[in-house]
């Protein structure tokens, strides 16, 4: 009835990905639903709860990911966990240094700087996601 897809190792970092992400989604919308009520100062704080949480989370995906590759009887798990360590950084690191780029376009354009530097910030998140994921990969083998 159920047959394996034609790429276990795709289909399993994919279907990794996506639970970390829609746990970091769920999670961020009930937070920035608290934020929107309690007021302005916790709205600062949403952005790194959020790479804190994505971080978090990478084990979860990391564990799922490999499950799956090992039901569908992979043996390249050392390619797997090297494709799920780096997938899910690279992807979000990619979008958050846009974002960022664009924010500090905008804030340039009015004259505000900011205090804290949000590049050492993602580096570190993209190290501590990284541990994590391969945590929870090492756990699901």
């Amino acid at each position: 009835m159920f047959r394996a897809p034609r790429s276990a190792l795709a289909f399993s970092v994919l279907i990794g990905m996506g639970l970390q992400y829609s746990l970091v989604t769920f999670a961020f919308l009930i937070v920035s639903n608290i934020g929107m009520q309690i007021g302005a100062h916790m709205r600062e704080n949403i952005y790194l709860f959020f790479l804190a949480l994505s971080a978090l989370t990478g084990s979860i995906g990391g564990w799922a990911s490999a499950r799956l590759y090992k039901f569908f009887n992979g043996t390249n798990w050392k390619l797997h966990t090297a494709i799920t360590i780096l997938a899910v950084p690279t992807l979000a690191l990619l979008v958050l240094s846009t974002m960022t780029s664009l924010e500090r376009l905008e804030t340039n354009r009015f004259g505000e700087r900011r205090s804290a530097s949000l590049d050492k910030i993602l580096i570190i998140w993209a190290i501590f996601d990284m541990l994590n994921v391969a945590i929870g990969c090492w756990l699901g083998l």
